[in-house]
């Protein structure tokens, strides 16, 4: 709610999250591969222009279906 609420009145930008995962985030054993998977793709994030706002869809709960 906050994403949605602030947008609007401050420059707000959103990393997505990595999706799929597969593994649990809480899994530390995962860190590593997670950090880098993580800052691979926030770089291919970075690198494309987007707009600031409808970014709450970016962390909304939702499923996989495989």
């Amino acid at each position: 709610h906050d994403i949605e609420r602030y947008e609007p009145t401050c420059r707000l930008h959103v990393v997505p999250q990595l999706c799929p995962l597969g593994i649990s985030p809480i899994d530390f054993r995962h860190a590593d591969e997670l950090g880098a998977r993580a800052y691979e793709s926030t770089l291919a994030w970075l690198s494309h222009p987007r707009s600031s706002h409808g970014q709450g869809a970016l962390v909304e709960p939702h499923v996989h279906r495989y």
